[in-house]
Formats: structure tokens, C-alpha cells, sequence
């Protein structure tokens, strides 16, 4: 999946959104073999309105309503990797980020960890979701939220044993620093009222008979799980025209073979429109569980997945 460098990720960029030096061919002793690579990505069928938006990435060559987006990658003598996107058929680097961020693209690693991608933090995956929800300008559900985590901290402060443990530290920590200078004020609270700091000090939970903590729970429900919030925050995005991708990877893994039969069938029912699904897979279970005509000729069908990934709304396991 190492063609999503040439496309805008959803949210912030994580370390597989660049060209590593180890990214070129080698000959597994230090030596590359190659200094330069290329990764091109072509997209078919476009609208007037996305088609306007790529205009600097428009290829005629390649028919009416078509686009290209190639990334060219140079490993300098020095290690570092030099990126330049060259947009349509023209050869000059002149993409626009405009056009690039009209393709983007969430991708699901392999081996996963469910639990941390959704852990309370600034990376909790969750957060994506709820600004989808309530995004910044004023809408009510902000304020209401900042305002209920207020009330909740005023409410606990005033619990006799958190105002205990409130006075027994102030009091060790004044014997510290003195009521000069140096003095600090201390304070217990559940959450800071702020709508970011809020929302991802949430927890993600699951379970068959009532909703567990992830550690609870098996490692395959809770890729499900990390899956449902991922999926869920980009249905939910601000529609700003934009392509998009999502690229899973072993997306059957500890999961049982009825669940995989069931994933497949999700994950093509979200294929359409402006998404296209990409998935690859080692489960011989999962992949004949996709829909679509079957070719009797292995290579007559890795050329159908080929054509398929290149039509929009396509998925391709």
C-alpha cells in the first residue's frame, strides 16, 4: 500500500506518508541498486466538478475525464530523499496542492493495534469522529460539552475525599516550596472543559452482552471496532468535493471466517460513489468472498483486479 505517499492522508500524516531511503531497491547488504523510483496514480470517470479541481492534473492522453498523479523520488549521495509530483501529462512539476488534496486516502496497517489507535490522547482516533460531528464555528454540541466537563469538575471537587486529597497535597507541596516565590497552586480534576481535551479522553469500548474495555475484549471485534470509528469519521467529514480512498490491509486477521464473509460484504457496500476500497489479503477465505466474477486463469485475473482498482467505486481484494 505504499502508493498512498502520492495521495493526501485523512488527518495528520503518520510515518508510512513518505519515501524512506529504505523504500528503494537493494541488494540486501546496503548497496541500492536504484536511486530514483516512481508512483503513479491515474483516476478515471472524473466529473466536471472533479475534473476542474485536478485541472492541473488532467491526462488527455489517457481519455476524456481521466487524471494522473506521479510521484518521483530521488535518494541523494547523502541519504536524504528528494519528492517532486508531477501532475497530467506535462512533465514539469506544477501540481497544485489543491488538486493533490482532492484524492485522499485513511489506511488501515497491518497488525494493527486496535486498543492504542483508540487509546485517550491526542492520537485517540475517536477525535476525528467527534469533530466531524461538531465541527468548529459554533456549533451548539461544543459549548454544551465544554460545559457539562465544567459542571462535572465542580461537581467532584466538591467530594469530600477529593477535597482531602486536594489539602494533603497542597500541604506536602507548600512544606516544599515555601509561600514565597516558588509557591505552585494545585488542583484535581476530571478533564480539561476543552472540547479537544474532552473528546479524546473518550474510550472506545465493546463487548457481546455490555460494552467492555478494549483489553477485555478479542483482538479481532476490536479491529471491527477500530474500523467502525475510522469509517464512521470519514462518512461524517465536511464534503469539500475530495476523492477518497481507504487502503485495509489483512483486514481478516483474528477474525472468525463467518465475520470475514460479513467484513467483505460491508467493505463493498462502502465502495461507491466518491470512495473506492482497497484491501489486500493472505485469507484464501476473505478473497473468495468478494463479489464479482471469478476468472478460471490466475493471471486473466490478476489483469480483472488491475482494471477494477483503476474504476471508481471499485474494490479490490
Amino acid at each position: 500500500m505504499r502508493f498512498g505517499v502520492v495521495l493526501e492522508p485523512e488527518g495528520e500524516p503518520g510515518p508510512g506518508g513518505r519515501i524512506w531511503p529504505e523504500d528503494f531497491a537493494h541488494d540486501g547488504r546496503g548497496a541500492n541498486a536504484v536511486s530514483e523510483l516512481e508512483l503513479e496514480v491515474r483516476l478515471t470517470d472524473l466529473d466536471e466538478a472533479e475534473q476542474a479541481r485536478m485541472v492541473t492534473c488532467l491526462a488527455p492522453s489517457l481519455g476524456p475525464g481521466c487524471a494522473r498523479l506521479r510521484l518521483h523520488a530521488r535518494l541523494r549521495p547523502d541519504n536524504r530523499v528528494v519528492v517532486q509530483w508531477f501532475g497530467g501529462d506535462a512533465a514539469r512539476p506544477e501540481v497544485e496542492r489543491h488538486a493533490r488534496e482532492g484524492v485522499r486516502f485513511a489506511y488501515l496497517h497491518p497488525l494493527r493495534d486496535a486498543a492504542a489507535d483508540l487509546r485517550p490522547g491526542r492520537q485517540n482516533r475517536l477525535v476525528d469522529l467527534l469533530e466531524a460531528l461538531a465541527p468548529p464555528g459554533g456549533h451548539p454540541d461544543r459549548d454544551r460539552i465544554e460545559t457539562e466537563a465544567e459542571n462535572a469538575n465542580v461537581a467532584i471537587g466538591k467530594i469530600p475525599t477529593v477535597e482531602a486529597a486536594k489539602g494533603k497535597i497542597a500541604e506536602r507541596l507548600l512544606a516544599m516550596t515555601g509561600s514565597g516565590r516558588f509557591r505552585q497552586h494545585t488542583d484535581l480534576a476530571f478533564a480539561d472543559p476543552r472540547f479537544d481535551r474532552v473528546v479524546s479522553s473518550l474510550r472506545a469500548r465493546i463487548g457481546q452482552f455490555e460494552a467492555l474495555k478494549m483489553a477485555e475484549n478479542g483482538l479481532g471485534f476490536n479491529n471491527l471496532l477500530y474500523m467502525a470509528v475510522l469509517l464512521a469519521a470519514i462518512a461524517d467529514a465536511p464534503d469539500d468535493g475530495a476523492l477518497r480512498v481507504l487502503l485495509v490491509e489483512e483486514p481478516e486477521a483474528h477474525l472468525h471466517p463467518q465475520l470475514q464473509d460479513l467484513l467483505m460484504r460491508f467493505l463493498e457496500d462502502q465502495a461507491g460513489g466518491s470512495t473506492q476500497v482497497l484491501v489486500t489479503s493472505h485469507s484464501p477465505n476473505f478473497a473468495s468472498s468478494a463479489g464479482g466474477p471469478r476468472p478460471s486463469n490466475p493471471g486473466d485475473q490478476l489483469l480483472a483486479e488491475a482494471q477494477r482498482a483503476l474504476e471508481p467505486g471499485a474494490f479490490v481484494a
